[in-house]
């Protein structure tokens, strides 16, 4: 299945979401080859005891924003994996935001290499987090060996 197709049967429940897109409540609200919009709810199971949402929680929303996007690109068959991430955290993610808003956004797919940005806003625009990653680009085939995936 190419990854516009399985990026629409994520978001339509044909396909069941990786178990912590579940967990996070991370739901794709649209998408376009390339561009993926998602929201997440904010619970205290993934704050701070001061209500702050966890900085690896953040990083994780990001990559998986990052990674529909540039799936979204793909084939038949082919995988992406994040090989390197860099964030900038703006303003404090608070439980009382509720809902954030997360948009992930493909800048240059190549055959081997992908690089991407994704941002965290709340129902105002605001910018709170913002991703860069590369990921290389594989097809399934080829992912034995690397990095240790077995």
């Amino acid at each position: 299945m190419d990854g516009m197709t399985y990026v629409h049967s994520i978001k339509t429940g044909l396909i069941e979401p990786h178990p912590l897109s579940k967990k996070l409540n991370l739901t794709i609200n649209s998408f376009t080859k390339g561009n993926v919009y998602c929201s997440a709810t904010i619970t205290n199971e993934f704050a701070s005891k001061r209500g702050v949402l966890l900085g690896g929680i953040t990083s994780m929303i990001l990559d998986m924003a990052m990674g529909l996007s540039l799936v979204s690109c793909l084939g038949d068959n082919i995988g992406t994996y994040t090989i390197e991430m860099k964030i900038n955290f703006f303003k404090t993610i608070r439980v009382s935001l509720n809902t954030i808003q997360i948009t992930g956004t493909v800048l240059h797919c190549g055959k081997t290499l992908g690089h991407t940005e994704a941002c965290i806003l709340d129902s105002n625009q605001t910018l709170y987090a913002k991703a860069l990653g590369t990921f290389i680009i594989l097809p399934d085939e080829k992912i034995d060996g690397l990095a240790g995936i077995k």
